[in-house]
């Protein structure tokens, strides 16, 4: 077989394979232009978190485990945050509720880690006794 049948058969080969061929390149990577567009979330129709919704969340998001470099770091934050949102006036019951779940959580992780013990860390000095007076409310209103 010559050089030429060979590679007749492999093209009749090639023309009977069912998959797709390559999309062909139209213009060179160096021609390309990119185009970008302002990512804003009003040009997407996203609206914007209410106030209460992100502080109530940003826990969540910040929470890192007690052997990482920031876990002092994300409870200060997160802290910081529900104590925020209840300063919030008219704040919507289940969002009032998960605040005032949430600071007594967090409190837990402060005072479990003995940060309100410690002059290191004066954020969260007084954390006791805003964790027991939440608890108090919450025992005496059942």
């Amino acid at each position: 077989m010559s050089d030429s049948e060979i590679s007749s058969k492999q093209r009749q080969a090639t023309d009977d394979n069912p998959r797709p061929h390559k999309r062909q390149r139209l213009e060179s990577s160096s021609q390309a232009v990119v185009k970008t567009s302002p990512l804003s979330p009003l040009s997407q129709g996203l609206a914007p978190l209410p106030p209460a919704i992100l502080l109530i969340s940003l826990p969540a998001l910040l929470i890192h485990p007690p052997n990482h470099r920031h876990h002092v770091h994300s409870l200060c934050l997160s802290l910081l945050s529900i104590r925020k949102c209840l300063s919030l006036q008219s704040l919507n019951p289940d969002i009032e509720c998960r605040a005032w779940t949430a600071l007594v959580e967090i409190g837990m992780n402060v005072i479990g880690g003995g940060f309100s013990q410690s002059d290191e860390h004066p954020w969260a000095k007084g954390i006791e006794i805003e964790v027991s007076l939440v608890l108090s409310l919450i025992d005496g209103s059942s």
